[in-house]
């Protein structure tokens, strides 16, 4: 599955990462004439976004009383990711649709909350959070994330998101 993580200010502190309020997306391998299958190898698709992807989920931190947040958009789940009300090698993922955490994070503990801002939360070791992302980026198979989405809630969901966003490319999406 594509994900996208969307995160927040100053979440990357490597001049080699992307600049703060930066928008990331994982794609599908593109076609490469030199390759049998037309496709690049997957470790080359993966050593790519690894290092960024496990640095980004280890920096889940409050620096100076900031939260960091990190949005997961898989094909079947949206989670939120933060370092808040949890131990220190622990990240809180959260989720508004009841099953997406298991989805990603097999069989954890999820609590429900009605009094807060997501629905459903659960408690990660940090380290099986970064072995549950990579497995979803290592199970990219298609061409278009949007077209992956098979739920009609999630899938509009996320189209407002892509429209939202593609106001801050100049120039806008298909211009030309």
């Amino acid at each position: 599955m594509q994900f996208i993580c969307i995160v927040r200010p100053a979440f990357f502190d490597h001049a080699d990462r992307p600049p703060s309020g930066t928008i990331a997306a994982i794609r599908p391998p593109r076609r490469e004439a030199s390759s049998p299958s037309g496709r690049q190898p997957l470790k080359t698709i993966l050593s790519r976004y690894q290092s960024l992807l496990v640095g980004s989920i280890r920096a889940i931190k409050h620096d100076n009383g900031e939260s960091k947040t990190m949005w997961i958009m898989l094909s079947n789940s949206f989670l939120s990711i933060v370092d808040k009300d949890c131990g220190p090698d622990e990240l809180l993922v959260r989720a508004r649709r009841s099953g997406d955490i298991q989805r990603v994070f097999g069989n954890v503990k999820v609590s429900r909350n009605t009094r807060a801002d997501y629905l459903f939360r659960a408690r990660v070791p940090r380290t099986n959070a970064v072995s549950a992302i990579t497995r979803e980026i290592e199970s990219i198979n298609y061409p278009n994330f949007k077209d992956s989405v098979k739920d009609e809630d999630l899938h509009h969901a996320y189209l407002s998101v892509w429209q939202a966003v593609s106001h801050i490319q100049n120039p806008p999406p298909y211009s030309g």
